[in-house]
């Protein structure tokens, strides 16, 4: 089954992601990231909050990370559409396919710190992903965000908490290239048995190769 999201309604709080990493439908295609290398150099505040088998993960994936301490002010809430899976651990995924278009939304940085809130909303399947601590790197217009995110289910009344990472390059309409990592962490369960398994993932990319900035 394939899902196609294409109408949107905004929401105040828009960013967790990844959902598209676990409803147990999905598509996308592929394309990789310029100027980026695989996963995993990273200051110590990164890798106290991703855990090391997630890492090892992300290389499996062949993530483009982007290092670096001047990154770009990423604030604001982008569009994904469509959303193509790449790759992918899971067994009998289907590369190319489309997931569920959503809003990404990065909340300014707190000065001085390279820390910020994300967050995701996919209105349709009602869909909300909420991480309070984010962390970004980059140089210049390119960057990689990591952040563990918790989503939750409104039809299903269940959550799941994954490791998502972002790259991409900014610019003044949007970000280009944007590639996304997600990794089941903690399915509480699973008591709908919709999730991945815990410690597969999946790497995503806007089929566009560009999510236009969001005027909300």
């Amino acid at each position: 089954m394939k899902y196609n999201a294409n109408t949107f309604r905004f929401f105040t709080l828009v960013i967790s992601l990844n959902f598209m990493l676990f409803i147990i439908v999905g598509c996308s295609k592929n394309e990789e990231n310029e100027d980026t290398e695989p996963a995993n150099k990273n200051p110590t505040m990164i890798n106290d909050l991703i855990p090391q088998k997630a890492f090892e993960i992300l290389d499996s994936l062949n993530m483009p990370i982007v290092e670096g301490d001047n990154p770009p002010d990423v604030s604001g809430t982008y569009i994904v559409n469509p959303n193509e899976l790449m790759r992918s651990t899971v067994e009998n995924d289907n590369i190319g396919e489309n997931f569920p278009d959503y809003f990404l939304s990065f909340k300014s940085p707190n000065e001085g710190s390279n820390s910020f809130k994300t967050t995701t909303v996919c209105e349709p399947f009602e869909l909300d992903g909420t991480a309070d601590i984010s962390f970004i790197q980059g140089s210049e217009n390119a960057f990689s965000v990591f952040t563990v995110m918790e989503t939750t289910d409104q039809i299903n009344n269940d959550s799941f908490i994954s490791v998502e990472v972002y790259t991409g390059h900014l610019t003044d309409e949007g970000i280009q290239y944007l590639t996304n990592a997600s990794i089941m962490l903690n399915d509480h369960g699973d008591p709908n048995d919709h999730y991945i398994e815990i410690n597969e993932g999946r790497m995503f990319k806007d089929g566009n190769n560009f999510s236009d900035k969001s005027g909300f």
